[in-house]
């Protein structure tokens, strides 16, 4: 088993609802007809690809400094910010 980078608890509770679905996926191989192993390659990409979007940190910390440094773009620091 690979081992994954230390992760906030947010991207470990997505790593374990991943980790959820391809253990359900390899169990239906018989109906799905899915080589054993495959559903697990690709639940895996999946996963990385939501880690290189998202990274290990917590989105909501990501997506207020986003909001506060186009806030800043939009109307830069004026006379609102000035002592």
């Amino acid at each position: 088993m690979q081992s994954l980078p230390t992760l906030s608890g947010q991207a470990r509770r997505v790593a374990k609802r991943f980790a959820l679905v391809a253990v359900a996926l390899e169990l239906s191989g018989s109906v799905t007809g899915l080589p054993q192993g495959i559903s697990m390659i690709g639940i895996k990409q999946c996963f990385d690809n939501w880690l290189a979007i998202n990274g290990t940190g917590k989105q909501e910390d990501c997506q207020i400094i986003k909001q506060v440094e186009t806030f800043l773009q939009m109307y830069g620091a004026g006379e609102r910010f000035a002592s």
